[in-house]
């Protein structure tokens, strides 16, 4: 349901609010990076692929619930590069000049993610989700050329025919390159230190623009269209999922659920969760997006009953609309809480990590809603 905010552009406020989700979870997971002695890494069979016998389901549960934030964060930014630029056209901009945007707002990530290098420790370039964001937008200036069936041709092409040309080139355990560790596959590799390789995020970016293509007009004639694809979408999603995982072969990256149902119970639904992350596997894709859509399709029917009576300053609304500024100051935070409390890191526990997390979310909040109306006031001086 689109909302009008004070600067008098179109939102989408269920995206808003899925968004601003993301941002929490995102927080719990890094501040348990930052300070939690648990946490468990094990979801890469080219990182550190088995863990479980030192971690607690709790532990993995953690993790595993915010491996929703980077495909949904990602998919999300396909949506609204689509809607940004369908408003530009609207507005008769040439095209040139929609392109020099979109090539400017990739640069823009890329000096975020240099920034954030330069904080980190160690001195080496971090290739993470902004770097992988940023290459997308800037390949959207021919993606959006395509068709809406042509984008999603290519993304679900590249999602089910990726591992097989991702294992030839660069399996688990050979030394990756410095082009394979920016495109492919994740790992490190002298100065450069790879989480997000570029092309499997695009992937799920395409889907997201085509997505934001298709559901301009499907709001303009039936929005509750959008929330019955979505619930679609991640019908199938899941069932991808259930069938990757239960054939237990590829799909999986190498990170396969190597389990015959013997041990029953919580040991054998998490093994059916250990999915790879780092690269994004199918069974991974399929499973994070299709619960993504799942809540999207929720945020959709509760935006169209709720209408006019969504809370402009509400915690989700407040975050999902400055995801880049609160994302770049919860590091900040995190980073700083950790130099100030003179901890190693990873010297506390699981509880502590989610009781800071609480504590910088509650102290961002006001910090990005002051930047949210700053924003909006120097965008109405530009208009008016």
């Amino acid at each position: 349901m689109a909302v009008a905010p004070a600067d008098g552009g179109a939102r989408v406020v269920a995206v808003d609010w899925m968004r601003g989700l993301v941002m929490v979870l995102m927080t719990i997971d890094h501040a348990s990076e930052f300070f939690n002695s648990g946490r468990f890494r094990g979801d890469s069979a080219y990182l550190v692929p088995l863990q479980e016998t030192s971690t607690s389901a709790l532990q993995f549960l953690t993790r595993n619930v915010t491996h929703l934030c980077a495909p949904s964060f990602v998919f999300l930014a396909g949506l609204s590069i689509a809607l940004s630029v369908a408003k530009r056209e609207a507005r008769a901009q040439r095209t040139v000049v929609i392109d020099a945007h979109l090539v400017g707002r990739a640069l823009t990530l890329f000096g975020c993610e240099a920034f954030l290098s330069l904080l980190a420790p160690g001195h080496h370039v971090l290739l993470q989700v902004l770097w992988a964001i940023g290459f997308a937008i800037l390949a959207s200036v021919l993606t959006r050329r395509l068709s809406i069936s042509m984008q999603v041709a290519l993304a679900t092409l590249w999602l089910v025919g990726s591992e097989a040309l991702t294992l030839q080139l660069s399996p688990p355990g050979a030394e990756p390159s410095t082009p394979a560790l920016m495109f492919l596959v994740p790992g490190h590799q002298g100065a450069v230190m790879s989480l997000y390789p570029a092309l499997p995020w695009l992937a799920i970016f395409v889907l997201g623009q085509a997505f934001g293509h298709w559901s301009i007009e499907a709001r303009r004639i039936e929005p509750e269209r959008v929330a019955r694809r979505l619930f679609q979408f991640a019908a199938l999603g899941l069932l991808v999922f259930f069938v990757v995982r239960f054939v237990d072969g590829y799909g999986n990256m190498g990170l396969y659920r190597g389990d015959d149902g013997q041990q029953g119970g919580l040991a054998s639904a998490l093994r059916w969760l250990h999915v790879s992350k780092y690269p994004p596997s199918l069974s991974f894709v399929a499973l994070e997006v299709g619960l993504m859509a799942l809540l999207l399709a929720l945020f959709e029917g509760l935006a169209l009953r709720r209408a006019a009576r969504v809370r402009e300053h509400g915690l989700l609304v407040v975050l999902g609309r400055t995801a880049l500024f609160y994302y770049m100051l919860h590091f900040i935070v995190l980073g700083a809480a950790l130099a100030l409390s003179g901890l190693e890191e990873g010297s506390l526990g699981l509880g502590a990590s989610y009781a800071l997390a609480i504590a910088c979310v509650l102290l961002l909040y006001p910090l990005c809603r002051a930047y949210l109306a700053f924003e909006r006031r120097t965008r109405g001086a530009r208009t008016g």
